[in-house]
C-alpha cells in the first residue's frame, strides 16, 4: 500500500490583507506578513529581529495614496 501525500498551498490570497508580500520595511527591505490579532488585521515585518508593525488600514491608506497620481479605469473599484 503506496501513501499519496496531498500537498495543499499556503494561502497567500487573502481579501483583508492584499498587500502581504508585496510591501516591504524601508529600512531592512524586508516583505510584510499579515496576520488578526484582536480583530485587527496588521502587517509585520518578516525578519525575526524587527520590531515593524503597522496596522492594515494605515498601510492601505497610505498605499492608495501613492496610486492617487495614476489613472484608475472607473470599472475598477478599490474596496479597501
Amino acid at each position: 500500500m503506496r501513501l499519496k501525500w496531498i500537498i495543499l498551498p499556503k494561502k497567500f490570497k487573502d481579501e483583508d490583507l492584499p498587500l502581504k508580500r508585496f510591501a516591504k520595511d524601508k529600512a531592512s527591505l524586508s516583505p510584510f506578513t499579515g496576520y488578526v490579532q484582536k480583530g485587527l488585521n496588521d502587517y509585520k515585518s518578516t525578519l525575526k529581529h524587527s520590531c515593524v508593525n503597522v496596522g492594515a488600514k494605515h498601510l492601505h491608506e497610505l498605499f492608495t495614496n501613492e496610486l492617487k497620481p495614476f489613472p484608475v479605469p472607473t470599472s475598477i473599484k478599490l474596496t479597501w
